[in-house]
Order: C-alpha cells, then structure tokens, then sequence
C-alpha cells in the first residue's frame, strides 16, 4: 500500500522537527515584530502622556493663579468695572483660552432686590436685569430666590462685552450646598452650571468673597461676612488635554470634599495613524490635581495598535524565511521519494517473510534452514528448543556440527551424514530417515528427518531444507502395543501367539543352521487348589515368583513363555525353550540338568 505523499519523504520525528522549525520561524517572527512595535508604542505613549500631565498641570496651575488674583483684586478693590481689571482679564483670555467667561454673585435676599437692581442699573446701565431661573431651567416669579449669579461680566468674555444676566444658584441645589460648604472653608470649587447657563462650557469654577480687606479666620465670621463670589466658566477638555487628537479613552474625572467622584468629560477622539489589534498590554496614565476643595483626575487609557508599516514589515521577513524553509524541504521530499517507493517494496516482502515466519513458528515440527555450505541461516521455535538454543546467531558451523544423528532401531538402512546426504539429493528432490537424535546431558530423541533441496531458476542449489518431527511418543506407543501383544502381562513372559510364532521361525530356522534347540514343558500342580482355597491374588503371585525363579536359571537367548487359558480357572504351564548347540548327546545331558534344576525350585 502507498504511503501518502508527506510521508513519503519525511519520518515522524523529522515532521515534528519540521512544524516545530516553522512554528519556531512563525512565533519568532511575529515575537520579534510584536515586541519592537511594542516598545515604539510603549515609548510613544510614555512621552506623550508626560507631554500631556504637564501641559494639564501648568493649564491647572494657571487657573488657580487666576482665582486667587481676582480673589486678591477684590480685597484691594471691590470694583470689577476698574479698567485695570478689564485689561487683567483679557490678558488671561489671551493665553488661556480653557477660560470662557468670568462674573461675580451676590448673597441678596428677596426684600432687597429691586434696590438691588436699582442701584446695577444706575451703574451698569438700563439694561441690567436679574432672571430668575428653576433646577429644570423654567423661569420663577422674580423675587423668590436669592444667591443671583451673575451681577455682571467683564469684558472680553463675550462679543456684548457686558452680560448683563441674573441666574439663581439656587436653582442648582448642588451648587447650593456645595457653596454652603465652601462658605466655611474659603476655598473654591468646582461644580456643574445649573440649567440654563447661556455658555457653552458646562463647569464653573466658584470662589466665595467676603466683606473686608482679607478672608475671615474664624467659621463664625466667614458666614457673617459672606457677600457673595467669583465664577469662571470652565471647558475641562482643552484645559486639561488642550484638544489634542490622541488614540485610546481621555476621561476627566471630578472629586469635591466627600462627594463621590463624576466623569466631567470622557473623549475617545479617533487614533492619528491606522493600526491592527495585535493584543499589547493596556497602556494607562493617571495624574491628579487639587482646585481649593476639588480634585481633578486626568486619565488617558490606551489599547495600542500595531502600525500597518509594522506589520508589512514583519510578514515581509515572515515570508522569506517560510519560503527558503520550504524551498529545502522540497529538496529533501524530492530525494527521499525514490527511497519511500523502496521502502514500500521492501515493507511488502517483510510483510510476507513476517507471515511465513509465523506459519513456520506455529509448525510444531522442527524447520532448519541451511545455505550452500550447510550453514544455518533461519529455524524457526521449535528447531530453537530441539536444539536448546535462542537463535541462529548462535550457530557459526555446518549443521552436523550441532545435529549428533544415530540410525534407529527400525530403520532399514542407514543415515550416510548430511553431507553426502545432501549432496546425493537431486535438486527439488526429497529424502526421508528415522534417526535418534542424540542431545548432551538429555535423552536420545527419536525424530523423522526429511531434507529437501533447493535451487534457483538456473537450477544451481542454495541451499537445502532441513525438517525434524519428533516421533518418541509414536515410538514409544509402538512399543507399548508390541509389547502388550507379545507378552504377558501379569508374569512378563511371552505369550501363547509369540511364543508360537518364534517356535516356528525356529523350526525353520533349523533346517538351513543346523543347530539343536530344546523344549521344556512344565505344569503347577495343583494350582487349582491354591486358587480355590487361598484366592487368585495368591495364584497370580504363585506365578509370579515360579516365573522370576526360572528367569533366574535362563541363559541369554533363551525364552520363558506362559501358557494357558488367562480369563479361566486361571490354571497356567510354564514352558521354556532352550537353544543348544553341539551333539545330540551333550544337548540331551544340558536339557535334562536344566530340568533338574527346575525341579528343584523351593516350595512354599
């Protein structure tokens, strides 16, 4: 079967070598790119937020300069008309643009308006009203408030040059009880303008006045004195970040006294250059300043952006070492595609020797392998334990070397050696022996040898193979059955049929010898009686010692044979037969002393 083609040319470590060099190149790369946009950002951002915390601190700093000269200005002189004042003011206006108006109030209770109004009017002008405004900015019936904000303008704040406007701070109920505060502290604060404010800015920075030349140093006289303040209108974006175009979230973040903090602008103004999400750490400044009893917050978080530029420039590199990395892999797949479609072949044939190995390893008898010389080249198990070794590498001479072969006692003719065996074999020919295979320091194994040549196309031999059946146990059956057909079984003489049998080949043996045999007959008296009164056991041991007594007095190549009915009275003759040579005479005078022997056997 073919492997697929990125197999074919590379293993498993060299596939995981190969993605983890890419991977490696990839992560590298973009790591690489990553870190020095990174930085640049990191950088940037770093100066631009310093640029940014100065630039709101000195606006801050200046603010509060300007509050504390009008606060001063007003100690010395409670005349904002003075043209001294004026031309204060619009110096201010000219480098701080954050500050949008400027105006005062006065604590006036109702009784004392119209006199109030009166006496502005006679010093302003006709124009002078006082407008009476609610929380929701709906106008109120003139008279039923107090606190009007403001008296006056001063010029250059507006292009009328005198706003000549009365707003009730106590239509804002924050301003209100933010004022009642700053009344006893003397310090300013920042608050949102209450509804209906005619500017655009939406914060107003208060400073409370008072009656005298300087701020009362007691809480009792400081509520006394109080006549009223000084407002500023406030626009928090260009006074704390000038309105400069900056990526990421600008919020400015408002704290009076024990008030909980309020956003008084958050920004998100579009980013300066275009960029890619590329997942760098929250970039986050913050820096705080006081204004009397308020806190101003500055905070610029930013999510950094790669830069287009960086990006090109990292897959730029990205691609060139992708391409020479697959530009050598291709070179390796190209030559290592010859070797896969080999492997794939050789991967067939190991397959089929793996299979042939099996089936010769489930064969219990044993196979051998031998080349031209007789060297053993392949046995499978059961060749391994024959011959009590673990493998062929053990085995480093021809095979009758470990193979000791003696002919067996049923064996017609006889083994020559598997030298001239194997050489007297015609090719593809086939030659079978039962041999005893003989073992050190085990017994003698009875086994069925079979050689089989081989040879090639040419006809030339390679080799033979050796086949090995261990036969013992079929031998040793054999024997058994041969012995239980030839012998008794209770005395181990020979029975009736073999005893019949080697008498007849005797007689015919006779003739062309020429030799003397004997024949002894001899009968148990009464072995009846010994059966009828003492019991078969005692007959079946009867005949056994007669018959080991008479064992003793035999020669070699004599026989002891037992005749009789077996399954009967169980009476039983003892008969021998003697083989004598020499006269007549002499072979009479040796049977008739073996017969006096016999008679002379001890009785029980």
């Amino acid at each position: 079967m073919k492997r697929n083609a990125l197999k074919a040319g590379f293993t498993h470590i060299e596939l995981l070598f190969i993605a983890a060099l890419m991977l490696a190149i990839v992560m590298g790369t973009l790591t690489w790119g990553y870190r020095i946009s990174e930085r640049e950002q990191v950088l940037a951002f770093t100066s631009q937020s310093q640029q940014i915390n100065n630039a709101a601190g000195l606006h801050i700093a200046e603010t509060r300069s300007f509050i504390k000269s009008i606060e001063a200005m007003h100690y010395v002189s409670q005349d904002f008309t003075d043209p001294d004042i004026e031309a204060f003011v619009k110096q201010v206006s000219e480098y701080s643009p954050y500050l949008h108006s400027l105006g005062m109030f006065q604590d006036v209770f109702a009784p004392m308006r119209e006199q109030y109004q009166r006496q502005m009017m006679g010093k302003i002008g006709d124009s002078f009203s006082i407008h009476h405004y609610s929380a929701l900015g709906a106008q109120v019936p003139v008279g039923s408030q107090a606190r009007i904000l403001p008296i006056h303008s001063i010029t250059p704040f507006d292009d009328t040059h005198k706003i000549l406007l009365g707003a009730d701070l106590t239509g804002s109920k924050e301003i209100e009880k933010m004022l009642e505060s700053a009344i006893d502290t003397g310090e300013s604060f920042i608050a949102l303008a209450p509804v209906g404010w005619p500017f655009h800015t939406r914060y107003l920075l208060i400073q409370p006045l008072y009656l005298g030349k300087q701020v009362p140093e007691t809480l009792m006289e400081r509520r006394q004195l109080f006549t009223g303040g000084i407002w500023v209108s406030l626009d928090p974006a260009e006074m704390m970040f000038h309105g400069e175009a900056l990526s990421g979230t600008l919020s400015v973040t408002l704290s009076s006294g024990q008030r909980l903090s309020k956003i008084m602008i958050s920004n998100t103004p579009a980013s300066s250059q275009p960029g890619i999400k590329a997942g760098f750490a929250t970039l986050k400044s913050e820096r705080s300043w006081l204004m009397g009893s308020s806190s101003l917050q500055l905070s610029w978080v930013m999510e950094p952006l790669m830069p287009v530029f960086d990006w090109i420039r990292t897959v730029a590199v990205l691609l060139i070492l992708l391409i020479a990395v697959i530009a050598g892999l291709l070179i390796i797949y190209s030559r290592r595609r010859a070797q896969a479609e080999l492997f794939d072949s050789l991967q067939v044939l190991n397959t089929e020797r793996e299979k042939a190995e099996r089936t010769l390893a489930s064969i219990s008898d044993a196979v051998i392998s031998l080349d031209s010389a007789r060297y053993i080249v392949y046995m499978n198990a059961a060749a391994a334990r024959l011959l009590c070794t673990s493998g062929v590498g053990e085995m480093n001479k021809p095979i009758e070397y470990y193979l000791m072969m003696a002919d067996s006692d049923d064996c017609d003719g006889s083994f020559p050696g598997f030298e001239m065996a194997l050489a007297a074999l015609p090719s593809q020919d086939t030659a079978e022996y039962d041999l005893s295979l003989r073992l050190p320091h085990l017994n003698d194994v009875a086994v069925k040898l079979t050689l089989t040549s081989m040879s090639n196309a040419d006809g030339a031999r390679q080799g033979s193979i050796v086949v090995m059946k261990d036969v013992s146990n079929e031998r040793k059956l054999t024997s058994e059955l041969e012995y239980r057909a030839n012998y008794d079984h209770l005395t181990g003489a020979i029975n009736r049929f073999h005893f019949e049998t080697r008498l007849r080949s005797l007689l015919d043996a006779t003739v062309d010898t020429k030799r003397t045999h004997a024949l002894c007959f001899f009968d148990l008296d009464n072995f009846k009686i010994v059966n009828d009164t003492c019991g078969h056991a005692a007959g079946d041991s009867l005949l056994c010692e007669v018959t080991a007594e008479l064992q003793k007095k035999l020669r070699t190549g004599d026989m002891l044979s037992r005749l009789g009915a077996m399954n009967s009275v169980r009476s039983s003759v003892i008969v021998m037969l003697r083989k004598l040579w020499g006269l007549p005479a002499k072979s009479m005078s040796s049977s008739r002393t073996m017969f006096l022997n016999m008679q002379a056997l001890p009785s029980r």
